[in-house]
């Protein structure tokens, strides 16, 4: 691969670019590590096929680089960004969901009412079934048949969101209920975790069948609860393994947590305002879910970066939690990035760049944050819609000469 190695040379690359692309954002004092940087991403942007934008900045919001960093792009699961950052801002990594069940309308009947964790497993499920089982033997019903009926009205009834192509759910994101189990991808998620419920009450001696659903009475006796899971937990597995269904769940709570309505229009007006509270640019952003999975979903690289860089500002410890906890993939090592970055010509920078990946028909994208050579952060944000061919190892090559390993 051509590398241009001096000021010069990279001023003429620069030259060469801006008359293709005038959105090319010029910086007329660099450091030398930003303008070799410069010098490597004109030639490697040149590469991508399709329509790409870029945006690179230092951690003190500083411009390094860019192509067409305002124009609004689908931005496939790097979306999953905004989610995580909306949701630790208006919610917190330490906030717990909670999982309870109620009596019902009769003495032997019990309400399973859910609370939209993202995380809920059968372990829980267990827990929960334990606990009702004390309850009902200190309430003098531990020998009854029981009955359990389901709620789910936490949440409306399910529908696909705008843009959502026919046989995305529940292939890749279920129907977002307010109960279900983690990796469930099933039409009715409410009514597996039912059963599975069901399973352990009758496991741990409690005869109970599946009654329907029904909404909990108002003021209802609560019977058992369990809260294992936090934001926290459920932002990391998201980022990190790209989980459609954790995020879906965790757009309706920002919306409810903001005091909108969590339907698809409610969360989208909670996640845009967000935004707009942290002065993140959203001009041109459409926000139709919380996973990126939308064909109609659109950011800009500014607006990705803006948000990335507000993990390292030193100004939101909240938001900073993604990247000392290491919540992000990281290059060649974890999640969706495990089996990227060991090619030539991006293999020096395994274990050095700390990124979303974002992947439709047709879309590419990376979006994150890595050390450069003098020490300090860059971030960045790559868009590739419209593509043909892999551009995923030219992408990972721009991470790395932002890394700055390339040159060393």
């Amino acid at each position: 691969m051509i590398r241009f190695r001096s000021l010069a040379l990279a001023a003429v690359a620069a030259a060469l670019l801006l008359a293709g692309s005038p959105s090319v954002q010029a910086k007329p004092l660099l450091s030398s590590e930003d303008a070799a940087i410069r010098s490597a991403l004109v030639v490697d942007f040149a590469r991508l096929s399709g329509t790409a934008t870029v945006r690179v900045i230092d951690a003190n919001g500083s411009h390094v680089f860019g192509v067409g960093m305002d124009k609004p792009m689908l931005p496939a699961s790097t979306m999953k960004i905004i989610t995580a950052t909306n949701a630790l801002i208006t919610l917190g990594a330490d906030h717990r969901f909670t999982t309870k069940v109620v009596d019902g309308a009769r003495r032997n009947e019990i309400v399973l009412v859910g609370g939209g964790d993202p995380l809920l497993d059968r372990t829980s499920l267990r827990r929960l079934a334990t606990r009702t089982k004390q309850h009902l033997v200190s309430t003098g019903r531990g020998g009854r048949a029981m009955t359990v009926r389901l709620d789910d009205t936490l949440y409306p009834a399910p529908s696909d969101a705008m843009g959502w192509l026919p046989g995305d759910s529940p292939t890749y994101a279920a129907p977002v209920r307010a109960l279900g189990m983690l990796y469930d991808y099933s039409s009715d998620t409410a009514t597996n975790a039912a059963a599975a419920f069901i399973d352990a009450l009758n496991a741990v001696g409690v005869t109970a069948t599946f009654g329907g659903r029904r909404a909990a009475s108002r003021g209802a006796a609560t019977v058992a609860t369990v809260s294992p899971h936090t934001v926290g937990g459920a932002i990391k597995l998201m980022l990190i393994y790209s989980e459609n269904n954790v995020a879906e769940q965790l757009f309706r709570h920002v919306a409810l947590a903001t005091g909108n309505e969590p339907t698809w229009q409610g969360a989208r007006v909670a996640a845009r305002d967000t935004l707009r509270s942290l002065r993140v640019p959203v001009r041109g952003a459409a926000l139709l879910d919380g996973s990126g999975l939308s064909m109609n979903n659109r950011l800009t690289a500014r607006a990705l970066t803006m948000t990335l860089r507000l993990q390292v500002d030193g100004n939101h410890p909240e938001l900073s939690q993604i990247v000392n906890k290491s919540w992000l993939p990281t290059s060649g090592k974890t999640g969706t990035l495990t089996n990227r970055f060991w090619a030539y010509g991006s293999d020096c920078a395994v274990g050095r760049v700390f990124a979303k990946t974002g992947s439709l028909s047709g879309v590419q994208t990376l979006a994150g944050l890595t050390r450069g050579v003098d020490g300090d952060w860059k971030i960045f944000a790559v868009l590739v819609n419209d593509a043909y061919g892999d551009a995923r190892p030219v992408i990972d090559e721009m991470a790395a000469e932002i890394n700055g390993c390339l040159a060393a």
